[in-house]
């Protein structure tokens, strides 16, 4: 059986036969799609996961008043005795680090890739549309909030934009080895 198999592969080789040219342009445009995903089809996958994400850590760490389940200031009471621009700092750094590890989780090889190609504008967004919506839902329904400043929302921003990003590149590295 193996000798028929390798026989019937030499003769394919040494054959002159060539797939159509049509074949080739379905081929090599699956390929592309799949190495080379559209980031306008891989983005609202990015931004589902993190919203799935966002959710769960708002059931641990308030932010702008939004969360913690069951009341309190849950890991923002943890994060506010090293001061108030830390907090909002390490806040920001713990919502969207978590956010981008499931979203990069979710995400097939190219998504990844093509995700990474784009890193500073889809986080840098994220992290601004992020601060923007919890801060309005904050101010909409008057919730208490650990820190009221421009320079702590500043540090928020910087915070969470800085560790989506260290993240993101160390999902790569280690995501680097999986198969899908």
């Amino acid at each position: 059986m193996n000798k028929k198999i390798r026989n019937e592969f030499k003769d394919f080789l040494n054959g002159d036969e060539s797939p159509s040219k049509e074949f080739d342009a379905r081929f090599l445009q699956l390929m592309r799609s799949k190495m080379q995903p559209d980031i306008s089809k891989v983005w609202p996958k990015f931004v589902f996961a993190q919203l799935a994400a966002a959710l769960i850590t708002l059931t641990v760490c308030p932010q702008f008043g939004v969360g913690p389940l069951g009341g309190g200031h849950g890991l923002g009471h943890v994060f506010m005795s090293f001061g108030e621009a830390v907090c909002a700092a390490f806040c920001g750094a713990f919502f969207l680090a978590t956010g981008t590890t499931v979203a990069m989780l979710a995400l097939k090889k190219g998504e990844r890739r093509e995700v990474f190609n784009y890193r500073f504008r889809i986080l840098g967004a994220v992290s601004v549309v992020s601060f923007l919506s919890l801060m309005s839902i904050g101010k909409g329904f008057d919730l208490p909030m650990l820190y009221n400043s421009p320079f702590e929302f500043s540090m928020w921003i910087v915070g969470a934009f800085l560790a989506s990003l260290v993240t993101m590149q160390f999902s790569k590295l280690s995501l680097s080895f999986s198969k899908n």
